[in-house]
């Protein structure tokens, strides 16, 4: 909701991981001049110690004292930044690449054309949001007319949670990394998921092995 609010008000949202060490996300913070930050109240103290003062926050849930009834006249164009997304940082300070709006538009129509997303598909959101292989979980679904079906941030390590998701919300689209795929094979409720037509794998190298263990389940 709050990355949707970011791009219809004509900003940009960045995601930042409540895991990630504070320095990190404080030279993310200050890298990309936030001023607004969306939050809630488990995080409020942890926001407050990585932001530059004067920033402005927002409790998602806490209740707000204005409510729009609709959307505000955006300035948004195909020119504007929708989102902005970081490096790890693992070879020096963590670099921001600005995507614009044209930019996303473009991959979603390729992916939902590509690979069939349409209104029957239900696609899980795993991927923590600072992660770029977030963005098609998220935004894939809604426009194609499909469902987007949101697994906690506690449960995305978590096979058996992730398989419990799968089979209750009967996903038919999921995405990991082979090594936790790997996990999700292990877990004997896996193969009773038959609601599952695609599976997206990547971020490090598939071994066959794997591959050929997918395709035969």
């Amino acid at each position: 909701i709050g990355q949707l609010a970011a791009m219809a008000a004509g900003g940009a949202f960045v995601s930042l991981d409540t895991s990630y060490p504070s320095d990190h996300l404080k030279r993310i913070a200050a890298d990309s001049q936030l001023n607004v930050m969306l939050t809630q109240r488990a995080h409020l103290d942890f926001a407050k110690s990585v932001l530059r003062e004067g920033t402005q926050i927002i409790v998602l849930d806490e209740p707000l004292e204005v409510l729009e009834t609709s959307l505000p006249a955006s300035p948004v164009d195909a020119a504007n930044a929708a989102y902005v997304i970081y490096t790890s940082g693992s070879t020096g300070a963590p670099k921001g690449v600005v995507v614009p709006p044209a930019a996303l538009a473009t991959h979603m129509r390729w992916m939902c054309t590509a690979f069939g997303f349409d209104a029957g598909s239900r696609v899980l959101q795993r991927t923590a949001a600072c992660f770029d292989a977030s963005v098609w979980e998220v935004f894939a679904p809604l426009m194609s007319g499909g469902t987007l079906v949101l697994l906690p941030p506690e449960a995305q390590r978590d096979p058996e949670q992730i398989v419990r998701c799968i089979a209750d919300h009967q996903v038919s689209v999921g995405q990991t990394v082979p090594s936790l795929l790997r996990l999700l094979l292990k877990e004997p409720g896996f193969y009773a998921c038959t609601c599952l037509k695609q599976f997206f794998s990547g971020g490090e190298s598939l071994p066959e092995d794997l591959r050929a263990q997918v395709a035969a389940s």
